[in-house]
């Protein structure tokens, strides 16, 4: 009930507040391209700054949920501008586990169960009011559309329609996330993205690391898009690292990016530490390449298999 509230008290600032009479400009489809300049949104007073400050807060601060065959940490860090970064975690029961096909490009489901965690990342384009307007919206969403549709290319697939709706001819142009669920017996991990970074899967047995990405639009710009999924076998220890871009751009002095290499390399050295002080010394390691000071919103949520 809480969350349908939300979205509906999200909806309608929005159109009263942010509602364009220019015409939408669209940026480039490829993944991790952005091809305009996303204005940030100027109205709003003090007081209605510093709430949504406050809302944002406080979703990326819930309690993480209690799992038994995982460990889960997070970190985050907001810009001196308000940001559109979240994160959601999805659990459900009793869901048809993902089998091997004999037709290519089809997944059948067999017909035993067990539960699933799902872990949800996602940035709002662009910065101000609106921006955590349309984050706060995005995460009720995800847990409404995640009932009916538990599956990451058709939660996707959902939530770009009801996103389309909401931010049509508003400051924010899209919106990008990342979506794994986790089968918590069996350790499968089914993932699609949306724009977004893609998660990093660390091996410690073997001390690979590697990127797990799908090609998948924005979200809330494009008509019946589709979202593959892809499917990967995760082992006991292994470990699931899930951010958003401000993280991997987040730049020095010099102008040079933290990026992909580095954090492999953060994430490779703390392999030997409980997965929250793991979180936060490649977060640490972040900060202090850029000398503390961020420029976009950085959110790390780090899941550790038993």
């Amino acid at each position: 009930m809480l969350l349908a509230l939300l979205s509906i008290l999200m909806l309608i600032a929005l159109v009263v507040i942010f509602r364009l009479d220019s015409p939408r400009r669209r940026p480039d489809r490829l993944l991790g391209q952005r091809a305009i300049q996303v204005p940030i949104a100027s109205s709003g007073s003090t007081e209605d700054l510093e709430m949504a400050r406050r809302l944002q807060r406080g979703i990326l601060s819930s309690a993480l949920p209690s799992v038994p065959e995982v460990d889960i940490a997070s970190r985050y860090a907001m810009a001196n501008e308000i940001g559109g970064d979240f994160f959601e975690f999805l659990s459900h029961h009793n869901r048809g586990l993902p089998g091997v096909s004999d037709i290519p490009g089809v997944i059948r489901y067999e017909q035993n169960h067990e539960n699933t965690l799902g872990i949800v990342v996602g940035d709002v384009a662009g910065h101000g009011l609106s921006s955590a307007l349309v984050m706060a919206l995005t995460a009720g969403l995800c847990h409404e559309i995640a009932k009916k549709e538990p599956m990451p290319g058709a939660f996707f697939t959902a939530l770009n329609t009801e996103l389309q709706r909401y931010i049509e001819g508003s400051h924010v142009r899209y919106v990008t996330a990342v979506y794994g669920v986790i089968y918590l017996h069996s350790k499968q991990l089914v993932y699609s993205r949306a724009g977004h970074p893609g998660i990093l899967w660390y091996k410690p047995k073997t001390k690979q690391v590697q990127w797990l990405e799908v090609e998948g639009a924005f979200l809330g710009m494009y008509d019946a898009e589709h979202y593959p999924e892809q499917t990967v076998m995760l082992e006991s220890g292994d470990r699931l690292f899930f951010l958003t871009d401000g993280l991997l751009e987040a730049r020095n002095a010099g102008g040079e990016q933290f990026g992909a290499m580095r954090l492999e390399e953060a994430v490779g050295q703390t392999v030997n530490l409980p997965i929250q002080a793991a979180v936060d010394a490649v977060f640490d390691a972040m900060l202090a390449f850029c000398n503390g000071s961020v420029a976009d919103d950085c959110t790390l949520i780090g899941i550790a298999l038993k």
